[in-house]
């Protein structure tokens, strides 16, 4: 990428969503006809994107999906079986790339918001600063949880825990890699914070306004922090109910201490209880 110092480039970096099926998957050649009918179920562009030109290959599955399949040249896995009812397609970095045109990206997150299970958004910044001080100039009382990473190869910090719904990380690689003069800023949305900020996304008018919404989210401050639409928005939050909130509170609570008191006495198997968990249909 090359521009003057402050250009700010944005773009999705890692895109996830499933599809509801009602014929079980049974072999990697069953998920790919399955899949190409579940995806072309939620639009056309997303089943474009995800088929068009496309070469999947037999690869490893992973929990709760029994099998998987990648197209390597373009970054994108499908993933089916066991006992899900849905098939799960990741959409990574270099699969992101199409995604760079706002119009399709547009029009494929209105078509999937509503089952997006994971949005990464990247923003590149041309600048000198570092990952530690342009996280440290934040509004008072945003995610507090901040933790520095600093390798031969770079800096990264983390804004925010990597095991939650949504947490950002900033960093840079140092001279000579490639990128070395570039500082980004990745913002994570997941579980039902990603349809939250999917739909966002796919209803602005530019992205740079979705951009501004995820530096307010984390109260960036720093005079790098340059997007070219400013608000004072803040992406909402996933509506939950008292009932929702009560049964969450019962699983932290009750049922989290219960597990890792099993788990203690080798009394279950965390990994078939999650594929039990995964197969209930609602």
């Amino acid at each position: 990428m090359r521009g003057a110092v402050g250009e700010v480039d944005s773009h999705i970096d890692w895109l996830s969503f499933t599809a509801k099926v009602e014929t079980p998957v049974r072999s990697p050649q069953q998920l790919l006809i399955i899949a190409r009918y579940a995806i072309r179920e939620l639009g056309y562009e997303t089943y474009q994107y995800v088929f068009e030109r496309s070469d999947y290959d037999h690869v490893v599955g992973r929990a709760p999906y029994m099998f998987a399949l990648a197209d390597r040249d373009r970054g994108i896995r499908l993933y089916g079986g066991g006992h899900s009812a849905t098939i799960l397609c990741e959409i990574s970095g270099k699969g992101c790339d199409g995604l760079r045109d706002e119009a399709v990206a547009r029009a494929m997150l209105g078509e999937i918001h509503g089952r997006c299970t994971r949005l990464d958004y990247a923003v590149d910044i041309r600048t000198r600063v570092l990952p530690v001080d342009f996280a440290s100039r934040r509004d008072a009382g945003r995610f507090r949880s901040f933790s520095l990473i600093d390798t031969g190869s770079g800096q990264t910090v983390y804004l925010g825990s990597p095991r939650s719904d949504r947490f950002a990380r900033v960093y840079r690689y140092h001279h000579p890699h490639p990128r070395h003069q570039l500082l980004r800023a990745e913002f994570v949305f997941r579980r039902d914070l990603a349809k939250v900020a999917c739909e966002a996304l796919a209803d602005k008018e530019s992205a740079a306004a979705f951009t501004d919404q995820c530096g307010n989210v984390f109260g960036l401050r720093h005079s790098a922090w340059k997007p070219s639409v400013l608000t004072n928005e803040k992406l909402p939050t996933a509506e939950r109910s008292k009932s929702d909130s009560q049964t969450l509170n019962w699983l932290y609570v009750q049922v989290a201490p219960a597990l890792r008191r099993l788990m203690r006495e080798d009394a279950i198997n965390m990994t078939d209880w999650l594929e039990f968990v995964y197969s209930q249909r609602e």
